[in-house]
């Protein structure tokens, strides 16, 4: 495990199962999480001149390029999610009020949060390069492209109903040992994402065309590399 793991991890698309076996296979000692609101650049740096082994952290694609630790030439992983149950599962985080000490932040009506940001295109803009006052700048078209050309430079990407695949991976490439999937943080309200998904399915495909262009390419990209992979290296 030469090469240092960074996760880049979208907010909602499943990350925390992830980070759940990063600790597994590092152990929890060895893992640097990078989830400080300020200054994000500077401590991802300090995390790599820690020489830790695997860092994750919901650092957007402005504060890994900011931090100079590309040039370092880490191991970058990266899990695009449905945009349709990424965005019904913020709502509902929010709608929990989980880590938001502002409460004027909750919500409880979808219809509401439907016209914030956080609502459209939201991993696109996580990856666009863009730092977050410019998130909404671009149109879908100019966002998509942004992002997929950063996408592209990262090793392994996934879309996440595909990590048991993405770990396959890991194993090849950064020598992960055999590891039991477990899924974490699991949605304890799905019959009402079931409820929003019916309901409000269109909407959220058109305010998230961004976001579809870039769960096409994960999953495209991974199902590509596991087409090629012999079937006896597939576990």
């Amino acid at each position: 495990m030469e090469r240092t793991l960074l996760f880049l991890h979208i907010p909602k698309t499943g990350g925390s199962t992830f980070r759940h076996h990063m600790k597994k296979v590092y152990g929890p000692d060895d893992v640097f999480f990078q989830y400080e609101k300020e200054d994000q650049d500077v401590h991802l740096k300090e995390a790599f001149d820690s020489n830790a082994p695997a860092i994750c952290g919901h650092l957007n694609w402005f504060v890994v390029q900011s931090s100079g630790v590309l040039q370092e030439r880490p191991f970058l992983f990266t899990m695009i999610r449905r945009p349709q149950d990424q965005v019904i599962s913020h709502f509902l985080h929010r709608r929990r009020g989980h880590h938001w000490k502002d409460r004027s932040e909750l919500f409880t009506d979808f219809r509401n949060f439907l016209g914030e940001a956080w609502s459209r295109n939201w991993q696109a803009a996580f990856l666009s390069g863009l730092d977050k006052e410019n998130y909404l700048t671009p149109s879908p078209d100019e966002l998509s492209g942004m992002a997929l050309a950063n996408l592209k430079k990262i090793d392994l990407v996934a879309s996440t109903d595909q990590l048991d695949k993405a770990v396959v991976f890991l194993k090849r490439e950064l020598g992960w040992p055999q590891i039991k999937l477990e899924d974490r943080n699991v949605n304890k309200e799905a019959h009402i994402a079931e409820t929003l998904h019916a309901e409000f399915d269109t909407r959220l495909k058109e305010l998230n065309q961004a976001d579809h262009a870039l769960y096409r390419y994960a999953k495209s990209k991974m199902n590509a590399k596991w087409k090629k992979l012999p079937f006896w290296k597939r576990f």
